[in-house]
């Protein structure tokens, strides 16, 4: 039968990955994720689509593609016929057995958000438990709906969230790659957030089948938790996707038994990133640690250490260092949530509970969420009011990002240093957030170590999450498919140079357009 590949989103951009494989009666995406680009092309913080029109501002932005019979019910706003303009008719449905979601940043998971639950995501268990803790931390915005649901309904023409009281959020399906699910992280799962119940499915191991197909999951080196690649086999041959993933991290070991693993599948097509493709080098953990611990010890007063909310190794580097230094590393409440639950998965994580050098900050605030309030309690001891971090400010490292800023105001800070611990900035937004951020290290004479405007010079206290342009043509060598699909890159024209020069037609390069459906024949 035919397999057919469909690139919705993630061709020729960075992000927002939703790819279409139907083969052998079966379809299923690899992510379905956020395209940040598209987003910031029309919206940012406190500019969003409008909820009370469901799909509606999703669909004519370009931020969901127009895909029939896949999407929520509830989110179609009254008067649904208008969606019919969108090619959004329920007598074609797409046919969608699963989505095979590599890892929990929100470039590959957040768009599931709009999926109809009944669709099963498949991943590992440490994305599911990472989702959860995001979504249960979060803003509550419609985007941000990807392991449970709360039902939409009609109200005055437009939509609304249905009645706590009455309403539960329904729980979306996850089966895990993992074979054992410890009660502790069932009982996380089937936890709510808030005064609304949750209408929990148990998490399932996943049995290797998706349909009739056979599927094979990889964990990889990234820079979150639970990152893996994909591979399904069909009846033209072995579809792999890699996801993101690079090697010059701790789990370098699991990305190279990966690259082994497919290239003895001898695959039909191979479906990779090429985020960083004309960097050859990269700061690895194992240096991030020696500049961190270096320059906190060279510091006399306070430190702040600004990563992603995810990357929870970047966190145990830094509980390492401060460790190492004689310092108490504080963390957010997001922080403090997200590392309890991966304790539960991850047995490495530091922890909170019998940690004498890692605290909560307890922040000025009136009304705490459920979820705080359950954390605060828990972890009554290990919480660090403000006024403590100013009496003795070289006691401390703070895990504080560009959203914990004003928390500086409480502390007041006498000097300090920032170590700028991720991405640098990509697009406008970001490089204006990098601007007020120097305005409030600069209000408080903190030395910027990062020098983030100073570009092109990295940050030489951040590893990159992706794998550089040599090594990723020596993988593709390696796995040496028939078919080579780009995705997850603003260079594909540039990969398939590479790859034409080092392999000739051995290859054959697939350069996708967004929407466009082709064939792969064995």
């Amino acid at each position: 039968m035919a397999v057919q590949l469909t690139v919705f989103d993630g061709s020729g951009c960075i992000g927002g990955n939703k790819i279409y494989l139907l083969a052998d009666g079966v379809g299923v995406f690899f992510d379905f994720g956020l395209n940040f680009s598209a987003r910031s092309r029309y919206f940012d913080e406190f500019l969003r689509p409008r909820s009370a029109l469901g799909l509606l501002d999703y669909l004519k932005t370009g931020l969901l593609p127009p895909i029939p019979g896949i999407y929520r019910h509830d989110l179609f706003p009254p008067g649904a016929k208008r969606m019919e303009g969108f090619g959004l008719k329920e007598d074609d449905p797409l046919q969608l057995q699963a989505v095979l979601l590599s890892h929990a940043h929100s470039d590959h998971l957040q768009m599931i958000s709009f999926l109809q639950p009944h669709i099963p995501i498949y991943s590992s268990l440490a994305s599911a438990v990472i989702a959860k803790a995001r979504q249960d931390t979060g803003s509550g915005n419609l985007d941000g709906e990807t392991t449970s649901i709360i039902p939409k309904e009609e109200w005055e023409g437009l939509l609304r969230s249905s009645h706590y009281r009455t309403s539960p959020a329904l729980g979306r399906i996850f089966k895990v790659a993992e074979g054992q699910i410890a009660g502790q992280v069932q009982e996380f799962w089937a936890t709510p957030p808030s005064a609304r119940a949750l209408q929990c499915i148990p998490l399932e191991s996943y049995s290797g089948q998706v349909g009739n197909l056979n599927t094979l999951y990889f964990p990889v080196d990234h820079s979150i938790p639970g990152s893996g690649a994909w591979a399904v086999e069909t009846s033209e041959g072995w579809v792999v996707y890699t996801g993101d993933l690079r090697l010059h991290g701790a789990r370098k070991g699991d990305t190279l038994h990966f690259v082994a693993q497919a290239a003895r599948l001898r695959p039909l097509a191979l479906i990779c990133e090429g985020t960083h493709l004309d960097n050859e080098w990269f700061m690895s953990e194992a240096a991030v640690y020696e500049n961190a611990r270096l320059a906190v010890e060279l510091s006399k007063g306070l430190v702040i250490a600004d990563f992603s909310l995810s990357n929870m190794e970047r966190l145990a580097l830094f509980y390492q260092v401060a460790l190492d230094t004689g310092r108490i590393l504080v963390v957010t409440f997001k922080d403090a949530y997200l590392l309890e639950a991966l304790s539960q998965v991850i047995p490495d994580m530091p922890s909170i509970e019998n940690s004498s050098q890692l605290k909560i900050y307890g922040p000025n605030k009136v009304n705490l969420a459920s979820w705080e309030r359950a954390l605060a309690e828990r972890y009554s001891a290990r919480m660090v009011p403000a006024q403590e971090i100013q009496k003795a400010q070289a006691a401390f490292i703070l895990c504080f990002g560009y959203y914990d800023l004003p928390n500086l105001l409480d502390i007041e800070p006498r000097g300090g240093l920032y170590l700028h611990s991720s991405s640098e900035p990509f697009h406008e937004q970001m490089i204006l957030d990098m601007g007020r951020l120097q305005a409030w290290l600069d209000h408080f004479q903190i030395h910027n170590a990062g020098h983030l405007l100073q570009k092109p010079k990295p940050s030489p206290f951040h590893s990159s999450g992706h794998i550089g342009g040599h090594e990723l043509l020596h993988l593709i060598e390696q796995i040496r498919p028939r078919f080579l699909i780009p995705v997850h890159t603003e260079k594909p024209h540039r990969i398939r140079q590479m790859v034409q020069a080092r392999l000739g037609k051995a290859v054959n390069v697939i350069l996708p357009k967004t929407g466009h459906t082709f064939s792969l024949k064995g």
